[in-house]
């Protein structure tokens, strides 16, 4: 089984960047999920609703929580939920980074994790 993703973003990113990537990819969307924090959302319902995500996520090798923007509402949820399950946690979510975490779901959990902030980092270039 792959390691488990689960995306806490602002609203439309999660769902707009899957979109993409799997339009390049075209891998099978298993045990992934996501949610999108509207604005002035209450945090409690929508951590409530990812811990149940979760819940059913298969964690066997492994949890990452992915987020968008460090120290956001969506970011701040994604920290609790890392401290609630046995997780790695990535801040920076792009689309470089998404496909790194799609194509090489089936590495051990904190090899996957290195490789997502790797393909994140080298996805941002200046010419």
């Amino acid at each position: 089984m792959s390691v488990a993703l689960y995306f806490v973003t602002h609203k439309g990113i999660a769902s707009h960047l899957y979109r993409i990537a799997d339009a390049i990819l075209q891998l099978p969307a298993e045990n992934l999920a996501f949610i999108e924090i509207p604005m002035g959302a209450d945090i409690k319902i929508c951590t409530d609703k990812a811990i149940k995500a979760i819940e059913k996520l298969n964690k066997q090798s492994g949890l990452i929580i992915i987020t968008d923007l460090y120290g956001s509402t969506p970011g701040n949820i994604a920290q609790t939920l890392s401290d609630k399950f046995p997780s790695n946690f990535i801040s920076g979510i792009n689309l470089p980074m998404l496909v790194r975490l799609l194509n090489y779901r089936d590495e051990p959990l904190d090899s996957l994790t290195a490789k997502a902030i790797s393909g994140g980092r080298n996805g941002i270039q200046q010419h």
